[in-house]
């Protein structure tokens, strides 16, 4: 898997407030692109879930491809998919 991707070049004149939320949304897999596939595929495609031990992820995965808790918890379990603790300021 790759989190690689091509991104057309628009020339400065022709970005608009509308063309810049429909590209966020878009590589946040937020329209919908994203609907069905895996927790994994998703993960790779937006690059990561923020967590902070709460819910975040659940509904990060459930938002872009309707991932039910049941799935990920027995995807985390089978070690498919898993969480990286880190340190950071907020903690």
């Amino acid at each position: 898997m790759t989190s690689m991707t091509v991104v057309p070049q628009v020339p400065a004149e022709k970005l608009t407030p509308e063309l810049l939320r429909a590209w966020s949304w878009h590589r946040q897999g937020l329209d919908g692109s994203l609907a069905g596939e895996s927790p994994a595929v998703v993960l790779d495609k937006v690059g990561w879930a923020r967590s902070v031990g709460g819910a975040n992820t659940y509904l990060t995965l459930f938002a872009r491809a309707g991932t039910r808790r049941e799935e990920l918890d027995r995807l985390v379990a089978g070690r498919e998919i898993h969480e990286l603790p880190t340190a950071r300021g907020c903690t």
